[in-house]
């Protein structure tokens, strides 16, 4: 079992459900979203139940792994919240191929000529 740990509450759940928490919380962070998701945990009672926890950048989160052995598994969660962090992840990639940079130089030697140099230092503000 691990324990969520936000600015409103500590939070006991599975293993798997607090890593996709995290997962997910960072994938948030980097892309500047934010989320409210349902989490499963475990009641201080050792009872199952819910939480509504606000995810973004700007509210921290922390994991902490705890004494307990894990008995709190649910693999719907998991999934969900898997699905989610992919969702908000980019795909594709981010550099070009060399054909594909050779391809914009000739266009822009075409459009702009072959001076695409900056100004001049001194020169920069007319």
């Amino acid at each position: 079992m691990k324990t969520l740990i936000t600015q409103v509450g500590t939070y006991l759940t599975g293993d798997a459900i607090a890593d996709a928490v995290l997962k997910y919380w960072l994938a948030l962070a980097h892309e500047h979203h934010a989320d409210v998701v349902d989490v499963p945990i475990v009641t201080t009672d050792g009872e199952p139940s819910r939480v509504r926890l606000a995810l973004s950048g700007v509210s921290p989160i922390a994991v902490v792994d705890s004494n307990r052995p894990d008995e709190h598994t649910d693999e719907i969660a998991v999934a969900h919240l898997a699905a989610r962090a992919r969702a908000v992840t980019p795909r594709g990639s981010a550099t070009f191929s060399p054909e594909e940079v050779e391809d914009a130089n000739l266009e822009a030697h075409y459009w702009y000529g072959a001076d695409l140099q900056p100004p001049p230092a001194d020169d920069r503000f007319g």
